[in-house]
């Protein structure tokens, strides 16, 4: 099977919204082999400069490898889609994991496997609660035949759709894997990762420069439906902080700033890594409990 065909069944998942793996997807030629040996001694030579410490990744143009540029070549002859004009490119050592998540708004991540295998555990969009304004998931509520499992091998090619949740566990130690995003224009987000989005653009956060779906022009969201979302969205966080409330009212104890503290040290090292998404969800966390608080000012009194 050529390269083409394999692109084309990549495209036509991308458009349904389905993963797909495709096995040995660098056979087809042997000067793709030779260049992914040539970048692997290249990552190896700066293993302990080039790579982001905590999440052993980092940005890359890779316009000048065949294997990468016959790959996005293909999948650009599809008029609707963008692709980032950076690839992404992760190591990790065995049994690294990274929990539920799903990736930016409205990306479709192609996954290319250059060395090593991971395995990936994919659930549908809308299958998990996720942290408010955070792409991470809180707690997993997807059905057991909705639940994908795929081992990704040298190689390999594995596509995740936009906004599918997925867990990756390493099982190779210095597996070497590169992202190419790409974004379908034609593609439809619903009103909650719209309102997502803008709620990130106020705290231009990573996520709104990723290559995604430009829903200023696409779509209009209401202050209803705007208030509404925002609701959803945070009424774990809203229950929480009503809880830490009536305890500081029992017991005394300024349950808020002990969180706050907690909250400011994990943004600090980890907010850069989270693409600022943990700021967001501090200082709508402040806004929170600052609202209620008022509130519940207001009842007792």
């Amino acid at each position: 099977m050529t390269q083409t065909t394999n692109i084309e069944k990549v495209i036509r998942a991308i458009k349904k919204n389905k993963p797909i793996l495709i096995k040995n997807f660098i056979y087809t030629s042997s000067s793709y082999k030779s260049e992914i040996k040539n970048l692997l001694n290249e990552l190896e030579k700066n293993n302990n400069i080039a790579f982001n410490p905590l999440i052993k990744s980092y940005y890359k143009s890779l316009d000048n490898y065949k294997f990468y540029k016959d790959t996005k070549k293909e999948l650009l002859k599809e008029k609707n889609f963008v692709c980032d004009p950076q690839s992404r490119i992760w190591r990790h050592k065995k049994n690294n994991l990274t929990k539920f998540h799903y990736d930016g708004n409205g990306i479709n991540v192609v996954n290319i496997c250059l060395e090593g295998s991971k395995k990936f555990i994919l659930t549908p969009p809308s299958s998990q609660t996720n942290i408010p304004f955070i792409n991470l998931s809180l707690f997993n509520t997807s059905k057991k035949q909705d639940v994908k499992e795929f081992i990704v091998e040298k190689y390999d090619l594995f596509l995740i759709p936009s906004f599918w949740y997925h867990e990756v566990l390493t099982l190779e130690d210095n597996t070497t894997t590169v992202n190419l995003c790409i974004t379908d224009k034609k593609c439809d987000i619903d009103n909650n990762n719209i309102m997502k989005y803008r709620f990130h653009s106020i705290f231009r956060t990573s996520m709104i420069n990723e290559p995604i779906i430009n829903v200023a022009k696409n779509k209009k969201i209401t202050v209803f439906n705007f208030s509404k979302e925002y609701l959803k969205e945070s009424m774990l966080l809203i229950l929480f902080i009503s809880l830490c409330l009536i305890l500081q009212q029992k017991t005394k104890i300024n349950f808020n700033n002990i969180f706050i503290v907690l909250l400011r040290i994990i943004t600090y090292f980890k907010g850069k890594d989270s693409l600022g998404m943990l700021n967001v969800f501090s200082y709508n966390y402040s806004f929170l409990y600052m609202l209620l608080r008022k509130v519940s000012n207001v009842i007792l009194q």
